[in-house]
């Protein structure tokens, strides 16, 4: 009976210290002072019809000056718009006038604000500049530490207020349990053993309560109410919920990321087919050597032409000197002298002509007309051959010894090969020079067997070439050849390019595409807003100002740089077609 006495005052003696020490080990000593502001930036965002706000500043300590960064872009391409004028309005707590300036980078401005009082402001943006005005109203412009921050300690407070009053009705309990086991202890001992063991029952029931009270009450009271401790978030930027990529609109601008809008456009149906750069036969044209001999330069000082250099059509490009040998000069003197003697002879013929006219004219009046028109005939057929002999002589003398041939471009256009070098002695009908007239090209195309009905329908067709990717070229069919390619299937379609074709070399890979049907108003986006990543079809989505969405769609004619959008998209949504790399590697929301 001692013993079991003995337990239960141990017990109760337990839970009367565990109770006491419950509160009384509590420390209420000076308040836990609040978190220091955060260092989280904040954003906010607004949009007009033409231009795209963001604003970017710190949480600052109350009265501290807050430094803001406004990035303004226009709304559909996401370029940088430089050279605004921005008046800032604040109105809240308190009404601030600011500006912003312009700093290094275009499309970003900077202004420092000074709050009268922190709290949440509503701002009106005015944009002016390019002689047109934008108001942009910006809400919910949070200033000064966040509002767990400025609460904390009042919840704390309170916190405390409520554990306070929990403990003494925690206390009252405990000690009115103690004192119902004591007069219960004492009946049980006057009753006798069996009331003892009745008691030393309860007493095993009662004791774990109270000292289980205790105890957590102890627990409670050395709490460091960790659990209970503001916490204070990263307030959320107004621009950034959802999913996708997160690009910084200072990386936007430096990387030169474009957007377009997903609009309706008039799409015809074409067929592409695969062709080459070619150029016309008409259209070139080989400088051959007239003789042989050593090429040398036009005049004194000069040069032969070059690869890549324009000539004109009849410019001397070059002359091929030949030299002859002994025999043949031996027959040059030989001649030269024959026609000396000719020449001589013919003077002679003519000297007398000339007397015989002079004569008859003397005795005009005496003799016939005739006669004198005879003699007039026969000096001037004297003086003619005098000419011939003179001619045939200069042909023989000693500089026709070296025979001089100048070469000359048959054609206008740009020298594409040369094959012979200055000084050096070329054959008779030696490629010298090649040149060819770039004003002009053919896209020459292989159409299979069965598309040739719809290919022959159009007279017109867009070629590119991957040298100028999202580049289109016009072309106007000039020829149809008259046998399928029984290798291949195909049939060779030639169009004509004017416009740009000193752009298009010969030999180069091209795109034909064939006008295969009747223009068609859809949902359009630039060929260069979709990306082919493992089978899917993909465009970025500029969600927000610095939000990318990627996003799925199906596709469906192509035409003039743009692709039809049969799923995916809505009209007036903006798609990345710049900068895409930076954006599809971009960090992903929440990571």
């Amino acid at each position: 009976m001692k013993r079991t006495l003995t337990t239960m005052v141990a017990a109760l003696v337990l839970g009367l210290a565990g109770s006491a020490g419950a509160h009384e080990g509590h420390d209420h000593g000076a308040p836990i002072p609040p978190p220091s502001a955060t260092t989280e930036e904040r954003t906010a965002e607004a949009a007009s019809r033409d231009l795209e706000l963001l604003v970017r500043w710190p949480a600052t300590e109350a009265g501290q000056a807050v430094p803001m960064r406004l990035f303004v872009a226009d709304w559909a391409t996401n370029r940088p718009i430089a050279g605004l004028d921005l008046d800032l309005s604040f109105a809240g707590p308190g009404s601030v006038e600011a500006h912003a300036e312009a700093t290094g980078a275009a499309g970003i401005y900077e202004a420092s604000v000074a709050f009268p009082t922190p709290g949440r402001y509503a701002l009106t943006v005015t944009a002016v500049g390019g002689g047109q005005a934008e108001v942009l109203a910006v809400p919910g412009v949070e200033v000064g530490p966040s509002a767990a921050v400025a609460t904390g300690h009042d919840d704390h407070d309170q916190d405390h207020d409520h554990g306070d009053h929990a403990h003494g009705w925690l206390n009252v309990w405990t000690a009115s349990g103690a004192l119902a086991l004591l007069l219960l202890l004492w009946v049980a001992y006057v009753a006798g053993r069996r009331a003892v063991k009745i008691a030393a029952l309860a007493g095993a029931v009662v004791a774990p309560v109270l000292a289980m009270g205790g105890w957590r009450a102890m627990a409670h009271g050395g709490d460091d109410h960790a659990h209970e401790a503001p916490v204070v978030s990263a307030p959320l930027a107004r621009s950034g919920g959802g999913s996708g990529q997160v690009v910084r609109k200072e990386t936007q601008f430096l990387l030169e990321v474009e957007t377009a809008l997903a609009a309706p456009a008039a799409l015809v149906e074409r067929l592409e087919v695969t062709g080459e750069v070619v150029t016309p036969p008409d259209r070139k044209a080989g400088v051959l050597a007239p003789q042989g001999g050593q090429l040398r330069t036009a005049g004194e000082g000069g040069r032969l032409p070059t690869v890549g250099e324009r000539v004109e059509r009849g410019q001397v490009l070059g002359v091929v000197e030949a030299v002859l040998g002994a025999t043949e000069r031996a027959s040059f003197a030989s001649e030269r002298g024959r026609a000396a003697a000719e020449a001589q002879a013919a003077s002679a013929r003519a000297a007398a002509a000339k007397k015989q006219l002079e004569r008859l004219r003397g005795l005009e009046g005496i003799v016939a007309r005739r006669d004198v028109e005879a003699a007039e005939a026969e000096l001037a057929g004297a003086q003619a051959e005098v000419k011939a002999a003179r001619a045939a002589g200069a042909a023989f003398s000693e500089a026709g010894a070296t025979a001089r041939l100048e070469v000359r471009a048959p054609i206008a256009g740009v020298v594409t090969a040369v094959g012979a070098s200055a000084g050096e002695v070329v054959e008779p009908g030696q490629a010298l020079w090649t040149v060819v007239d770039p004003s002009v090209v053919w896209a020459r195309a292989r159409v299979f067997e069965a598309d040739v009905g719809r290919a022959l329908a159009s007279e017109a067709a867009q070629v590119t070439v991957q040298a100028w990717p999202g580049e289109r070229f016009a072309g106007r069919r000039v020829a149809v050849g008259e046998a399928v390619d029984p290798a291949t299937r195909t049939l060779e379609v030639l169009f004509e390019v004017r416009e740009g074709a000193e752009r298009l070399k010969a030999g180069m890979f091209a795109g034909v595409a064939l006008t295969a049907g009747a223009p068609r108003e859809t949902l359009a986006v630039p060929e260069a807003a979709v990306l082919e990543v493992e089978g899917r079809r993909l465009v970025f989505v500029h969600t927000a100002p610095e939000r990318f969405e990627a996003r799925e769609v199906a596709l469906g004619r192509r035409d003039g740089g743009r692709v039809e959008v049969t799923g995916g998209l809505a009209p007036g949504e903006r798609v990345t077609v710049r900068g895409l790399g930076a954006v599809r590697h971009a960090p992903r929301a929440g990571r």
